[in-house]
């Protein structure tokens, strides 16, 4: 019977197929423990290789406070034992997923107006002569804009 939730994720990364899930899944552990929640929800990735944890974030203000907590970092990475010989962390930003403005070239200029579908062939069954004539102001003007004679 799983407990919590790290139980059940421990448990799901046993598979063998979810072998990056797996070697992140520490990273993310760590960076969770260490990092505030207001800069760890900036965090895009991470992923530890090479001796170097690489962290994605995709804001700056995320950015310079991970930059100017680095050395803190790095020493409390040493003291676990994913991470022992950590030399170097590596910040950046993603700003693939920021939207970008759009730009004047994809609006189009060219405005399409409604297409009448109408015929103008209906009944005009009022009895009152002004309405009866708006109506039939209606059909002569549906007729005009169509050309499917």
């Amino acid at each position: 019977m799983v407990k919590n939730s790290d139980t059940l994720v421990s448990d799901l990364l046993e598979i063998p197929t979810l072998k990056e899930a797996k070697e992140r899944f520490p990273v993310h552990d760590f960076l969770q423990k260490v990092l505030t929640k207001q800069i760890f929800d900036m965090v895009l990735f991470a992923k530890y290789n090479n001796r170097t944890l690489t962290i994605g974030v995709h804001h700056p203000t995320a950015q310079f406070e991970i930059n100017s907590f680095k050395p803190i970092l790095i020493k409390y990475a040493k003291g676990q034992k994913y991470f022992e010989d950590i030399a170097d962390v590596r910040i950046f930003r993603y700003e693939k997923l920021k939207p970008q403005p759009l730009s004047l070239k994809e609006i189009s200029p060219k405005i399409e107006f409604y297409v009448e579908k109408s015929y103008g062939i209906f009944e005009n069954n009022l009895k009152d002569k002004e309405l009866f004539d708006k109506i039939e102001s209606i059909r002569n003007t549906i007729k005009k804009g169509n050309t499917w004679k």
